[in-house]
């Protein structure tokens, strides 16, 4: 991970970052970014159009310092360049609708037109939590099993969303799993069937964290405005948007997550 900033002109900051906003790359940088966005500039454009791969982690980053800026009258843009998975990932979870999204960057760093409508209080600033892994390096090796899954023509994509799942369902087990999360193993098993019919690709996911099945939980509303964004959720969202098809159970401690995704060779 790499960020670095530009000062464009007195009122304009450019924070340009690369690589992978999952959950190690968004903590290397997270001090860094809430400290470069949190400058005197009255508007902040960041440049995403060299990362890689975005997380849940990573929007509640973006999402988290947007506000803090705005908080303090200023405005956050996102510049995403040519950059499908990031463009697809701000889409699908509706951040685009909060943050103003640019792929041209003249454009993105643009004086906005004067706002002549009425002006909205300030709302309270969400505290951010980072929460760190007792073994990191164990589960960059889960992370690195993701990376390593076998491509075929006509899957890339496909896999692509696998591993966007496989990346939410870590933080979730993280985060959200408990005291028990962490205390076995967690296994990844991926299948690949291929027919007449096209292929399939099923990576399951079995941990010993707190029971959670997330067939059965509601989908937060998308928020109608920047100021009504509250972290969390977005997790969720992504996995049953990203997976064609998704199977949980839970047997004698352990929970099981299937997510499946399908393509026609071409």
């Amino acid at each position: 991970m790499t960020i670095s900033f530009q000062d464009i002109t007195e009122n304009l900051r450019r924070i340009s970052i690369s690589g992978r906003l999952d959950i190690a790359g968004t903590d290397e940088i997270a001090t860094t970014f809430a400290a470069l966005a949190a400058s005197a500039k009255r508007r902040v454009v960041v440049d995403l159009s060299a990362v890689s791969f975005l997380a849940s982690i990573g929007i509640r980053a973006l999402i988290a310092n947007a506000k803090a800026l705005q908080n303090r009258g200023g405005k956050m843009v996102l510049f995403i360049g040519d950059n499908p998975p990031v463009r697809m990932t701000l889409e699908i979870t509706g951040i685009d609708a909060l943050i103003p999204m640019f792929s041209d960057a003249a454009e993105a760093e643009r004086p906005p037109a004067p706002d002549v409508g009425t002006s909205k209080p300030a709302v309270d600033l969400v505290a951010e939590l980072w929460i760190s892994v007792l073994h990191p390096g164990e589960v960059r090796r889960l992370y690195l099993a993701g990376e390593s899954l076998p491509r075929t023509q006509g899957s890339a994509d496909q896999f692509a969303r696998l591993e966007s799942c496989l990346n939410e369902v870590l933080a979730n087990i993280i985060d959200y799993g408990g005291a028990t999360a962490l205390e076995f193993p967690i296994g990844l098993r991926l299948e690949v069937r291929r027919d007449e019919g096209g292929s399939e690709a099923t990576l399951t996911v079995c941990d010993s964290g707190a029971a959670f099945d997330p067939l059965a939980s509601l989908l937060k509303p998308r928020p109608p405005s920047l100021a009504d964004a509250e972290p969390g959720g977005l997790g969720l969202l992504m996995i049953r948007s990203l997976a064609d098809k998704l199977s949980y159970g839970h047997s004698e401690g352990r929970n099981g997550l299937s997510m499946g995704v399908g393509w026609t060779e071409p």
